[in-house]
């Protein structure tokens, strides 16, 4: 009796490691292809989901609770229930989950959890230095890789607007905008964790020069808005350093800005457009058609309806728009799709994550300390980026995004606490 009840607590005791191992190894697959391609990332999460789900049956506890839980589940929840008589227009809320997945998987070896998030911050890296170098052979040239290999119908070589001279960095994805959201906020990241996080020399260097590639490649987007976010993220990282990294810093961006305004056309072109009325009549014409969605249903539409219900509106509001798709601020969208129940929801996730991290700052090692400053940075770039796009209707970009949280969750714990989580 007691032999055969050892026996199976052994086959159990297996089950689980291999389950484990799984878990871990799903996790380094999306991290991996994070910066690559969407099938790669949803396969890499889906065998991490699954591997969770599995242990669950057997008996193991395997949600690590953490600050994501409430503004994740509260996003995931007004999506999924309001308004109560709409229906659901599209399955992106699915990529809500990916940082509690994420935390949950770290979260297995609690004695190992920092030391693997950064393993899997160093995956990332390595990885999104394919799409970084590319990015330069894509500006000169305008090269699609996929096309070129026979795994894209149609090339993608966009022209840098108001700049038709090079073309915009897309890497691996469909579109410009893509590769510069989804690689800001592990950006953000891994920079802090360079100049904050108390590395050896080695690991210091090879980390800047990391962060400095994969920067580069969204500059050469040409996305003004990554632009922007990341100059706001740059200030958050030295606000963190004290009042004479931060001067420094000022001073550094505003030298930088002013030597690409002056000798690269495209830079200033992008920038000058930026409050240009002429150039942004497109998305005047887009908030006008949300507008009139918002008065006529100001319960909301929806979670991803606007596409759909919205193309009367377009004809009548703003017949000549071409992208016919949100509202290209996320927020708005937010409202329009869920009233003021989506709109706080959303509100509610850069505010209470925004505030955990400032609070998690407070009581952590150097390392800890840098990875809230990354989180930070990172909700600060995302959120100049959600004012002008529609950062939560991109599986790329809530996928990069929710990486970054959730390594930056995991590395803001202080050592103590690792084998009581």
């Amino acid at each position: 009796m007691s032999t055969s009840f050892i026996a199976a607590a052994e086959r159990v005791d297996t089950r689980q490691r291999i389950l484990e191992e799984a878990a871990r190894w799903g996790l380094y697959v999306h991290a991996a292809f994070v910066p690559l391609s969407i099938a790669g990332m949803q396969l890499g999460l889906a065998l991490a989901g699954l591997s969770l789900l599995a242990l669950s049956l057997l008996g193991r506890r395997v949600w690590l609770r953490s600050v994501l839980d409430l503004p994740v589940l509260v996003l995931l929840l007004v999506v999924l229930l309001w308004p109560w008589d709409a229906t659901i227009g599209s399955r992106l809320y699915r990529t809500f989950l990916s940082p509690l997945i994420a935390v949950s998987v770290l979260g297995l070896r609690p004695q190992t959890m920092r030391s693997d998030a950064l393993r899997v911050l160093a995956i990332w890296a390595g990885f999104a230095l394919i799409p970084s170098l590319l990015a330069w052979v894509q500006f000169f040239a305008g090269v699609d890789v996929l096309h070129e290999l026979g795994l894209r119908a149609k090339p993608v070589r966009p022209p840098i607007p108001l700049y038709s001279e090079r073309y915009a960095a897309t890497g691996f994805f469909k579109w410009y905008i893509r590769l510069a959201h989804n690689l800001s906020a592990p950006l953000c990241l891994l920079a802090a964790i360079a100049v904050h996080g108390a590395l050896s020399p080695r690991w210091r260097r090879i980390a800047l020069v990391a962060a400095a590639a994969i920067g580069a490649a969204v500059f050469l987007t040409f996305t003004r808005t990554a632009w922007y976010g990341l100059a706001l993220a740059a200030l958050v990282l030295a606000a963190f350093g004290g009042r004479r990294v931060f001067a420094t810093t000022v001073i550094g961006l505003a030298v930088a800005g002013a030597v690409l305004f002056a000798v690269q056309p495209g830079f200033r072109n992008r920038v000058l457009s930026t409050l240009s009325g002429e150039r942004n009549q497109d998305r005047i014409g887009i908030w006008q058609t949300c507008a009139a969605v918002a008065r006529d249903h100001p319960e909301g539409i929806g979670f991803g309806n606007m596409p759909i219900l919205g193309q009367p509106y377009f004809d009548q509001v703003a017949p000549e728009t071409v992208v016919r798709a949100w509202c290209h601020n996320t927020f708005f969208t937010a409202y329009v799709e869920g009233g003021i129940p989506y709109l706080l929801a959303t509100l509610l996730f850069w505010i209470w994550l925004g505030v955990a991290f400032l609070r998690m700052a407070r009581g952590t090692d150097p390392l800890g300390r840098a990875a809230c400053a990354g989180g930070l940075a990172g909700l600060a770039a995302m959120g100049v980026n959600a004012l002008a796009h529609d950062v939560l209707y991109a599986s790329e970009t809530v996928y990069g995004m929710g990486l970054a949280l959730a390594l930056a969750v995991i590395l803001a714990r202080p050592p103590e606490r690792e084998p009581s989580a």
